[in-house]
């Protein structure tokens, strides 16, 4: 049984869960598929010690929902199984396809029969903390200092913990070292500035068979990130700290240029592809560089590509930066075992517990302690992930981030079809932000 709790007004949750169907959470924040054997060793933490709820004549029974397939159970289900033997709390995982992951928790909640716990992108907790959906969890002090500057504030909203990140990454330039070669280009020495990625893509283009650089623009959520990165490359932000919206700022509008302008040298039709779809271009070596994070760089790595990985560039008016994003696990309101859930986050999200999930499933490391692995710092391929953790920043929180995903993804298309100015578009994005407040 669950008890269930009055929302703000419901029609929040209607409309929420109406653009939820049309938009599936991504991979940016999300975890990519990955191919793992069937037999994996997993070592997992054993700290908790926790006894049913006092009184209770049946063992306490969580429900958590994940999306998700094999890879899945074959690690997190090893982890709960460890917690249930530990404690004698029961789990249930309820498994659903990532793209119907939050419709299906929106569905649940809707109906006053939520999860106790869910995986989900952490952009969505602002939405699911102003409907009263989710419960504020009690990270330790210790526990938080464990981790980067930047992480905790992905996952607080007003001020409050609601989520605990269980995937996170941020993203580099990928480049094909022969591609680079047959370019004229030094191999050793990959774009630094956007004046060098852009001359390096028109040298791709114009001296080789391949397209310079992989542009992603569908009307998607990772396509937000891929502008993203451009954005804090160049100083620019999509709200400031005093909680304006800056997103038509001269910065902003002059990192939607530059982005419209790598079209010159990027395969045909970009506005058909997503971030998702670009990994298969540079595998098959039609492209010479792309942006993303550490998911397929082991798939590189069997297929024998000659490639490198580097740090992002700086824009004119900024630094090298990335969008760091993640994913976290919730807590819902209506759980009669709050104190439960709560234990079953922290333990899957134990020093040990992640440390087993990243390196297996290739996720940048949120702890600067487990970035020092030699995992991590020994593979030329992984460390430039590491490295870019302190230069980037957080994927934005906003109270609609289906409204802020939707403005946007239209604004890139409209100025990758030249349809708009980047001015214009990104004022109308501001627009609807302001509206949105």
């Amino acid at each position: 049984m669950k008890r269930t709790i009055l929302f703000l007004p419901f029609m929040i949750f209607l409309a929420l869960l109406t653009a939820a169907c049309g938009a599936a959470p991504t991979p940016d924040t999300i975890i990519q598929t990955v191919e793992v054997e069937k037999e994996i060793e997993v070592e997992v933490e054993k700290e908790v010690v926790v006894t049913p709820t006092p009184g209770s004549a049946e063992p306490v029974k969580l429900v958590f929902l994940r999306s998700g397939g094999e890879g899945e159970k074959e690690i997190v289900g090893l982890q709960v199984e460890a917690f249930t033997a530990e404690t004698g709390i029961e789990v249930e995982m309820v498994m659903v396809p990532w793209g119907q992951g939050f419709q299906k928790m929106m569905t649940m909640v809707g109906s006053g029969n939520a999860p106790d716990v869910a995986y989900t992108g952490s952009r969505y907790i602002p939405s699911l903390a102003e409907m009263g959906a989710i419960a504020p969890i009690a990270v330790p002090a210790d526990r938080q200092a464990e981790y980067a500057d930047s992480i905790w504030g992905m996952v607080t909203w007003n001020g409050i913990i609601y989520g605990v990140p269980r995937a996170f990454s941020s993203k580099v330039l990928y480049y094909n070292r022969d591609l680079f070669e047959q370019a004229g280009l030094d191999p050793d020495s990959p774009p630094t500035t956007w004046d060098e990625l852009e001359a390096a893509a028109k040298a791709i283009n114009e001296n080789t068979d391949a397209y310079g650089f992989a542009l992603a623009g569908a009307k998607f959520v990772s396509t937000t990130s891929q502008f993203f990165n451009f954005l804090y490359q160049n100083g620019g932000e999509v709200i400031d700290a005093d909680g304006n919206v800056v997103i038509n700022s001269p910065e902003a509008v002059e990192a939607l240029e530059f982005y419209a302008r790598l079209a010159d040298y990027a395969e045909p039709g970009p506005i058909a592809h997503q971030r998702e779809d670009l990994w298969e271009l540079f595998a098959e070596e039609v492209v010479g560089m792309y942006v993303s994070g550490p998911w397929r760089r082991a798939a590189f790595i069997d297929a024998g590509i000659n490639f490198g990985v580097a740090p992002l560039p700086a824009g004119p008016n900024g630094a090298s930066s990335t969008i760091l994003v993640s994913d976290s696990l919730i807590i819902f309101s209506q759980s009669e075992h709050l104190e439960e859930a709560q234990q079953l986050v922290l333990y899957l999200t134990s020093r040990k517990n992640q440390e087993t999930l990243d390196t297996t499933w290739g996720m940048t490391p949120a702890r600067p302690a487990e970035a020092e692995l030699a995992f991590f710092q020994d593979d030329p391929t992984w460390k430039p992930f590491v490295d870019m953790v302190p230069r980037g920043k957080a994927q934005p929180l906003v109270s609609d981030w289906n409204l802020l995903e939707d403005a946007l993804t239209d604004a890139i298309q409209a100025v990758l079809l030249g349809e708009l100015d980047a001015q214009t578009a990104l004022d109308r994005v501001a627009a609807k932000l302001k509206a949105g407040q």
